[in-house]
């Protein structure tokens, strides 16, 4: 779906989350997960995170969402050990420097989910993507301030 579509269809949503954000998480998430968010007594994983969402402002939850920064965090906590190898980090997915990375691989955005890619990554990305489409403002999205 391009930006614009997605613009025009999400732009009621937009509306409705400047008046109140708590409706339009219960909308969306009743059109998502076809049932009704309760965010009295959130029984359910997906229920909890939309209350964390929310309500708990946590000041490090945005460097915790955030794939690339929680790795200085971790860093900081003296866990380095535990952290995966980085083999290249960067904005403009054309930059990626493909002919260095090993045979398996993993691309990951910092900004979202499903939006992982593996081997195949190279060819997807000359045939078929646009950076704009990778670097997005999920914030305008998702409506999430941890982005």
């Amino acid at each position: 779906m391009n930006n614009i579509t997605k613009n025009i269809i999400l732009a009621p949503f937009n509306l409705l989350y400047s008046m109140s954000p708590e409706l339009e998480l219960k909308l969306m998430f009743f059109l998502k997960q076809g049932y009704r968010l309760n965010l009295k007594n959130p029984k359910s994983l997906n229920e909890k995170i939309q209350w964390i969402k929310l309500y708990d402002h946590n000041p490090l939850m945005p460097k915790c969402c955030d794939k690339y920064l929680v790795r200085e965090y971790i860093k900081e906590q003296g866990c380095e050990e535990l952290l995966v190898k980085l083999l290249w980090e960067g904005t403009n997915p054309r930059e990626i420097p493909f002919d260095d990375l090993p045979d398996k691989f993993v691309i990951k955005v910092t900004h979202g989910s499903t939006f992982n890619m593996g081997e195949k990554a190279q060819l997807f990305i000359k045939e078929h993507y646009r950076c704009e489409n990778i670097v997005n403002n999920l914030v305008e999205f998702s409506k999430e301030y941890l982005y």
